[in-house]
């Protein structure tokens, strides 16, 4: 039978639209968590949400190395596990729905292929553990602790790549699963440790009397002995000694009013990073006059975000003379 398509064009043109519109509203997901951001040789599945970011300048990371078996079925330990140290970048990814496990995880290991990385070890579903009945335990956790979860995930599939590109050795572990909630497509956690050696130079002092000659001489003073941990502005413990040096000066000084200038690197959008630092800044103020008595009206907190760095910022060491907080004579 022919069915003329004057007749029954705009009823199907309009289903098809309503079929187009109940898919966008299934696979839309939310915006990127705040101030995170792709790795560069890692990328993301297409439509993909990066629900969870962290990254530290140096730490070490475990990476599972082979197959979960015997008394190590439930946990990562020395028996299944290789150890690396370097910046470590920790992401997690929230894939659109309708997509398997299958199709995100080969695109993931294509992509790192592609990038000159060699796989060291990959498994996939039951092949990650030797009892198919307890591979809920290869969890999605920042942990990689092996312990089981509430709605366990399905299908893992996982791989461990490295590249040592001109001595360079980078490592990328990639897990990816399905969690079997309606509508919630595949999640990945993806783990890239670049190796390099810690910074021995960053533990740097600043007296109170070397404050002082700098403000004389120049008016301002670039300190990196006040911490914080990737885009956080909670000051970290091991700023103390910084923080009352300052006082110190400050209380020696008593006519000196100063603006508490946050300084960030390039990565990351130009508006956050700003107001990064102008977080960190006031945190730097608060715990000044909360602490240790500073006169509130002698600091003005300021985020110059990465407006004026001190280095380039194509490359780490550049961007860690960047990253500070200066102290400027009012």
């Amino acid at each position: 039978m022919h069915i003329s398509g004057h007749r029954f064009g705009p009823f199907c043109a309009l289903a098809a639209t309503l079929i187009a519109a109940s898919a966008n509203a299934q696979t839309a997901l939310p915006p990127d968590a705040p101030g995170s951001r792709d790795h560069a040789l890692v990328g993301r599945y297409e439509g993909s949400r990066l629900s969870t970011y962290q990254q530290q300048d140096f730490a070490p990371k475990t990476l599972l190395n082979q197959t979960l078996s015997g008394a190590s079925r439930y946990k990562l330990d020395p028996a299944n596990t290789t150890t690396r140290e370097g910046r470590v970048t920790q992401m997690a990814y929230q894939a659109p729905t309708g997509r398997s496990s299958l199709e995100v995880f080969r695109n993931q290991v294509t992509r790192l292929t592609a990038n000159g990385f060699r796989t060291v070890f990959t498994c996939e579903v039951a092949a990650c553990v030797d009892d198919a009945k307890q591979a809920r335990y290869m969890s999605l956790s920042w942990s990689d602790s092996g312990e089981p979860k509430i709605g366990a995930d399905r299908n893992i599939r996982y791989a461990l790549l490295e590249r040592n590109q001109g001595g360079a050795l980078t490592t990328v572990s990639v897990r990816t699963a399905e969690h079997g909630a309606p509508n919630v497509g595949p999640r990945s956690v993806v783990v890239v440790v670049e190796a390099k050696s810690m910074e021995t130079d960053r533990m740097v002092f600043v007296d109170a009397f070397a404050m002082q000659a700098a403000m004389t001489t120049n008016g301002r003073i670039a300190l990196y002995g006040i911490q914080f941990d990737t885009d956080k502005a909670q000051i970290k413990p091991e700023s103390k000694a910084t923080l009352e040096e300052i006082a110190k000066f400050l209380r020696a000084n008593p006519e000196i009013a100063l603006v508490v200038t946050g300084h960030t690197d390039a990565q990351g959008a130009f508006d956050y990073n700003v107001a990064l630092a102008t977080r960190r800044a006031t945190a730097v103020v608060a715990a000044l006059v909360q602490q240790y008595g500073i006169a509130a009206a002698r600091l003005t907190p300021f985020g110059a975000g990465m407006a004026a760095p001190m280095a380039s910022n194509d490359d780490e060491p550049g961007r860690s003379k960047n990253r500070r907080v200066e102290l400027v004579k009012r």
